[in-house]
């Protein structure tokens, strides 16, 4: 076979007997966590006093609820001051929230760490549930925040959500684990910022309870930075080499939202993800600034700049990713400094139109306020 014959073999069919064999220890080792993921379990729970559910934050419309017209309409005044830049950011959020099934499904296709019932008791099942259910709120509340705020065609924002799911994403790990967890750690903390940042702008922009909304999903999405932060350093204390080759193949690919594959319906010749990556840099919520400072994050987390590899490719990879996290914070500085063109919003379908002016309200607390929710002792 020829060398030729040989590289398009290795196109068609991605592991070779060597990659089947270093798959498989890899394997080995995820699987050897199972005592320490059951011990880091406890860091992945919230608090108990910081329980909550969408209808913690949202005015109660239901039929118990005898003056709900009043609160909607005095939401809606509140909520109309958030521009239509964030709004559309919250509809992306909100999708990516949203498209968790395909998530799970993709945690649940590696070896190691499969829930073969659905129910297993290991550590791995049952941190891959809770980080599920944790997640599921998210959506819920960002959706329910935008048809209560009546802007949104709620119809193409839910065909868009179907679409994502149904178009499904790529992390580019094919089934390396240590991949995984790198992905996800890094992944995390971009979402914590994007929500932090979020809640600034609303906040900013007047939109109390938006603000309170991205500012309880922040700290969700750290928490999750940090379990899965955690196992990644343990795999790089257990195996520094192999971690290092797999985060540098990692890194130099460039890590890829979930929502690379959103698709809003209108066959506009430039992606929608790429309109959307335009807008949440143009509006300072995920900036090229954002990207580098995760990707130094991340690096810090797991002393990356002071283990020392042993093998050659090891090494290379070591130096291949301290390199190339040089390059995108310079890149990152000059980017900063460049005049930004403004983006047609025109080209986002998914907000309705409405009157240029809003009602104004006078500047107040919450305009209405809800008994806290009962919680089990």
């Amino acid at each position: 076979m020829s060398l030729t014959e040989y590289d398009s073999l290795k196109r068609r069919r991605p592991e070779s007997i060597s990659d089947s064999l270093v798959l498989a220890k890899k394997n080995e080792l995820i699987a050897s966590l199972e005592p320490y993921v059951a011990e880091l379990f406890p860091s992945l729970l919230p608090p108990k006093d910081k329980l909550w559910t969408p209808a913690d934050f949202l005015p109660d419309i239901s039929a118990s609820s005898p003056d709900w017209p009043d609160k909607l309409k005095t939401f809606r005044q509140q909520e109309g001051r958030i521009s239509p830049e964030l709004l559309n950011i919250i509809i992306v959020s909100g999708a990516t929230e949203e498209a968790l099934p395909s998530y799970q499904t993709r945690l649940n296709s590696l070896d190691p760490i499969r829930d073969v019932t659905g129910t297993d008791d290991s550590a791995w099942a049952r941190s891959a549930r809770e980080w599920t259910a944790q997640e599921y709120p998210h959506g819920k509340v960002l959706m329910d925040y935008l048809l209560l705020d009546g802007r949104a065609d709620m119809a193409a924002v839910q065909r868009t959500n179907q679409a994502l799911i149904r178009n499904g994403f790529n992390m580019r790990i094919n089934r390396d684990p240590y991949k995984f967890f790198i992905y996800t750690t890094f992944q995390e903390r971009a979402t914590q910022i994007v929500h932090a940042r979020s809640a600034s702008q609303a906040k900013k922009e007047g939109g109390e309870t938006l603000a309170i909304i991205c500012a309880t999903l922040s700290p969700d999405e750290g928490r999750h930075y940090l379990y899965y932060g955690k196992i990644v350093r343990r795999i790089f204390e257990l195996d520094p080499d192999g971690a290092m080759v797999a985060l540098n193949e990692m890194m130099q690919q460039r890590i890829i939202m979930p929502t690379e594959r959103i698709d809003d319906g209108t066959n506009n010749p430039t992606s929608t993800f790429e309109r959307y990556g335009r807008l949440v840099d143009n509006i300072g919520i995920y900036t090229p600034e954002v990207y580098a400072d995760v990707f130094n994050t991340v690096l810090d987390m797991w002393d990356v700049r002071d283990i020392n590899p042993k093998e050659d490719a090891a090494k290379r990879a070591q130096e291949g990713v301290i390199r190339l996290s040089e390059r995108h914070t310079k890149v990152a500085a000059n980017l900063a400094k460049r005049e930004k063109p403004a983006l047609d919003l025109s080209t986002f379908t998914w907000l309705k139109t409405l009157p240029e002016e809003r009602p104004a309200l006078p500047e107040s607390a919450l305009l209405f306020e809800r008994q806290p929710t009962q919680r089990p002792q």
